[in-house]
């Protein structure tokens, strides 16, 4: 044999979606030097030969060929070429099954002959999101973005945490499990100072009577779960969590948590400190001033925590919203929330985005009463580091005058552009792409299909979806995949 080629592969069971390293090792056990395609700088070596377990079908990967002239390396008698890379983005595997993998190694004067590996399995195991609570890398808007879910596949019961690319090539390009957890857990993902980038999150969901929490790090999985346990009854996590930054990729970071209470006279803001692996310990509190009916944390580049949030007066045909900015953990806490703008209506949903300056982005959907029944606007206000308001016109959302709209979502982007998905009575859903409603693309038409929204500019909103046992996939709102060269 005039080559050795070993294929290894770091982890062989995985979930749908999870990326793993891949090592591939070629030697010349030959007296006489060899010629090979180098991997090195040629995108089309090694070429995988993949073989489902379930049909027994076979397909080929190889990289797209550079259009150059290939680029060879010659192996001394003796010598080895060892090459790592990421499997999935080559294999590109998209359905659970089990597989057995040979790497195939060009060689030979024109690069015809091959030489292939002994197989190697592995098990890809499916999920299926049922809900997904999504985050930039950065405080503000970013190419890449993370999600958290629960995987409801099967008797999986577990929460996965996905990175998703918001560009060409992109989508659902890792996943990997945070902890166990049973049916009933939304999990909330952390984000980190604006203009800062983490690569580390605090998950935190709730579970029965207490809320739970893990620091999930970049190299080092996830760390053991904290407990705040016996919150205020109707308690519950304001999106997203807080991360401190680390800039060692192997290190546990500290971080917080901003609960929002019931109260008599009005909400409380709890502050929960999170540490890793150790107990949640509540910290300082602030009053919202009356009934909150959203909010939003944030937090500048000065590492000063905020939240936006709406409360209401008023009832019936008389209800208006204010929107209030306050500070928490982190920052200077004023002696009480500042009111910045009105709004008509009862608010639905909403979100908030830092631009690079740290002027914030706010849109808050508002359902007002008419004659007809109520009608549903997108409220747009611009607000810069002094809090000074500027409000964008409002977007009108076209929706039946008679019917409610269930578990909205709305996410606003850059230069205040919005976008929103709504849910009828029968918990189908339609997406609102700051123009027109339409319906979902068919691969989220299912009832209760869990959703979110990113942005790969401020013109094109895409959604982000969940699919029965496959995984997360990143669409545009007509339902194309985003550009993507799958060899």
């Amino acid at each position: 044999m005039p080559l050795e080629v070993k294929f290894e592969i770091e982890k062989t069971e995985l979930l749908l979606q999870q990326e793993t390293v891949a090592t591939l090792t070629v030697v010349n056990s030959t007296p006489d030097p060899v010629d090979v395609l180098d991997p090195q700088f040629n995108r089309d070596s090694p070429i995988l030969k993949i073989t489902s377990g379930r049909t027994s079908v076979q397909i080929l990967r190889r990289g797209e060929r550079y259009p150059v002239w290939p680029k060879r390396r010659t192996l001394k008698p003796g010598e080895q070429l060892v090459h790592r890379f990421a499997l999935m983005g080559l294999a590109h595997i998209h359905q659970p099954d089990t597989y057995t993998i040979e790497a195939i190694v060009p060689t030979g004067p024109m690069m015809l002959d091959m030489v292939s590996s002994a197989p190697v399995s592995i098990i890809v195991h499916p999920v299926t999101p049922k809900s997904i609570d999504t985050t930039y890398v950065q405080g503000g808007y970013a190419f890449v973005k993370y999600a958290a879910s629960f995987d409801g596949s099967h008797d999986a019961k577990r929460i996965v945490r996905h990175y998703l690319g918001l560009h060409k090539n992109g989508g659902a390009l890792h996943a990997e499990e945070v902890a166990a957890a049973d049916s009933s857990a939304r999990p909330v993902i952390s984000a980190p100072a604006n203009q800062s980038v983490s690569h580390s999150h605090w998950i935190g969901w709730k579970h029965e009577n207490e809320f739970r929490f893990v620091h999930m790090g970049q190299e080092i999985g996830p760390a053991e779960v904290s407990r705040w346990k016996r919150p205020p009854e109707g308690a519950e996590l304001v999106k997203p969590l807080s991360i401190n930054i680390s800039d060692d990729a192997a290190a546990r970071a500290g971080g917080h948590a901003l609960v929002r209470c019931p109260g008599g006279s009005g909400d409380v803001f709890q502050t929960v400190v999170l540490n890793p692996g150790a107990a949640a310990e509540p910290g300082a509190t602030v009053s919202a001033g009356g009934p909150v009916t959203w909010a939003m944390a944030f937090e500048r580049s000065n590492a000063s925590r905020y939240v936006a949030f709406t409360r209401q007066t008023g009832a019936g045909s008389t209800a208006s919203t204010e929107l209030v900015l306050s500070a928490w953990a982190g920052g200077p806490v004023p002696a009480a929330p500042k009111s910045v703008a009105k709004i008509p209506g009862r608010i639905l949903a909403g979100d908030v985005l830092l631009e690079e300056d740290d002027r914030l982005n706010v849109a808050v959907l508002a359902q007002v009463s008419t004659d007809e029944g109520h009608a549903l606007t997108l409220h747009r206000f611009v607000l810069d580091t002094q809090e000074q308001v500027r409000q964008l016109e409002p977007l009108k959302v076209a929706w039946p005058h008679d019917k409610e709209v269930y578990g909205p979502i709305v996410r606003v982007g850059p230069e205040c552009s919005a976008a929103a998905v709504l849910r009828d009575e029968r918990n189908v859903a339609k997406v609102f792409d700051g123009k027109d409603v339409k319906a979902a693309p068919p691969m989220f038409a299912l009832p209760g299909a869990p959703m979110d929204i990113g942005f790969l500019s401020p013109s094109e909103p895409v959604l982000i979806g969940g699919m029965t046992l496959l995984g997360i996939d990143v669409v545009t709102f007509d339902g194309n995949p985003l550009p993507h060269k799958c060899a």
